[in-house]
């Protein structure tokens, strides 16, 4: 072995090192070009929802941003948790984006035994791109006009109260158990197959009380249908102005916002992430898309790839609690 160390020349070992660069040239030209096909955005819910509408509208402008097509892919089933774990699988090539919401990353973990990914561990955070209010919303025929005169009326009747959502884990769900731990009452919660179902029976008069989206809330509001009693954000909606946050009414401590946020596979390149992450932001904060989010009651929402991360832990571990505390179970 010493022999043939010796026998080889300077030149001779500098050689492969020499062109090593060059082999790396590919691989160096390869992420500094991305992207030079068409990017897939991956909504986990059927078109038509508020997932959908969201992803269509930063896949139209991101893709404006990038100069690739951002083709909208709609992979449902199992709460969002089938499309959310087809990203955290792929390669991190930035070829694959995931526009998901607090559903599919903070909740889903809780309620079934294995959705297929860690949302912490197997995605990461790029940017939230909006956010919305739920609004505490009851048929007009409840004998209680505020939250105060609500609150009353069910610790008067334990039990009488209805409040219905479109199935287990929703933020509809979410908001009439964190409603009922933080208020100390008892209200009987319905699931539905769906948020439509849910409305529909509140505004027939079936059931009392929903926790409604805003797009879903203010129309009703508006016409008379419904009442609106307070929104579930840390500060009055410009949707409904005249509604207190829950906090403010008398339900301390009460918050609870949807967000939709984009997402991308672990170990996806430092300047992929940081690439989209500045596109992104420019996309949901001009004109166009404020104005497609504003008709849909939704507020632009921008945070850094580090800020994104912190906050989905946070809401991880905080809807971890709630689960565990309020005994949520999934179908």
């Amino acid at each position: 072995m010493d022999a043939l160390l010796r026998s080889l020349s300077p030149r001779t070992v500098a050689m492969p090192l020499l062109a090593l660069p060059f082999l790396l040239l590919p691989a160096l030209a390869g992420a500094q070009a991305w992207p030079v096909k068409p990017v897939r955005l991956i909504a986990p819910f059927p078109p038509g929802g508020s997932s959908d509408l969201v992803a269509r509208v930063v896949a139209h402008g991101l893709g404006e941003a990038l100069g690739q097509p951002v083709i909208t892919e709609n992979r449902a089933g199992a709460g969002g948790s089938i499309g959310t774990a087809m990203v955290a699988k792929a390669a991190p090539d930035g070829y694959t984006l995931l526009l998901a919401g607090i559903g599919p990353i903070a909740t889903n973990v809780h309620l079934y035994a294995d959705v297929g990914y860690d949302p912490v561990r197997d995605l990461v955070a790029i940017t939230p791109v909006a956010s919305a209010p739920t609004m505490l919303v009851g048929h007009p025929s409840v004998p209680a006009k505020t939250v105060k005169e609500l609150l009353a009326l069910a610790r008067r009747k334990p039990g009488a109260l209805t409040c219905g959502s479109g199935g287990v884990g929703t933020p509809a769900h979410l908001g009439c158990e964190m409603f009922k731990l933080l208020a100390k009452v008892d209200i009987l919660h319905v699931a539905y197959k769906g948020s439509g179902q849910a409305i529909n029976d509140l505004i027939g008069g079936q059931i009392h009380l929903v926790f409604a989206s805003t797009p879903v809330g203010v129309p009703n509001l508006r016409n008379g249908k419904l009442r609106g009693y307070a929104v579930t954000s840390t500060s009055r909606t410009p949707q409904a102005p005249d509604l207190p946050t829950l906090d403010e009414a008398g339900v301390s401590g009460y918050v609870l916002d949807s967000w939709w946020g984009a997402f991308m596979p672990a170990r996806t390149p430092q300047p992929i992430i940081d690439r989209v992450a500045t596109d992104t932001a420019r996309v949901v904060t001009g004109g166009e898309a404020k104005e497609r989010f504003a008709v849909l009651g939704l507020d632009p929402y921008v945070l850094s790839p580090k800020e994104f991360a912190a906050l989905v832990r946070a809401d991880v571990n905080r809807i971890g609690r709630l689960v565990r505390e309020t005994g949520i179970k999934a179908d």
